[in-house]
């Protein structure tokens, strides 16, 4: 288990006793504060996957403190799993003042061109998933995933590898 996987999970289960809205408002707070340029004398160069995988295990650890135990880890998720979160955070890179809401359509539209659609459940077999819906419409324990997600590409922003030039 890393550092960073008890890290939010700590700070997720630390925050039971706030409102749906200050926990959005403290993780939008985040954003912003990871925004921040980083020393460039002590830079490391990571990959979108790099990313993706760390936003996977965030989304895991938070979907455990609300009880679902269901999520595997990065290296046991299937392709298709870890193809959108790549594609999540190449989105996020691509676009840094998209809204949570924006973060969601895209990955609906991905989903969506997969031939996935709208069920009560996630099954994979069928193609159906409980979050296929529009951003409004989404419960705010599911909104969250969009800002975490965005909170940790926000703060990786700076340390992706960039292209030589010549």
């Amino acid at each position: 288990m890393n550092i960073f996987y008890i890290a939010v999970k700590g700070f997720l289960a630390h925050t039971s006793t706030w409102t749906r809205s200050t926990k959005l408002r403290e993780l939008n707070a985040l954003i912003i504060e990871a925004s921040n340029p980083v020393n460039p004398e002590r830079r490391i160069d990571v990959t979108p996957e790099q990313i993706a995988q760390v936003c996977h295990e965030a989304n895991r650890a938070y979907c455990e403190t609300t009880g679902d135990l269901t999520q595997l880890s990065w290296n046991e998720a299937r392709d298709w799993q870890r193809e959108s979160a790549i594609k999540g955070v190449e989105f996020a890179l691509a676009n840094p003042n998209a809204p949570a809401s924006a973060q969601h359509d895209a990955w609906l539209n991905d989903k969506f061109a997969a031939g996935w659609k709208h069920g009560p459940v996630k099954d994979e077999t069928k193609k159906e998933h409980p979050c296929c819906v529009p951003y409004d419409q989404l419960p705010d324990e599911q909104k969250v995933k969009d800002y975490l997600f965005k909170g940790i590409v926000a703060s990786l922003r700076n340390f992706v590898a960039q292209p030589a030039t010549a």
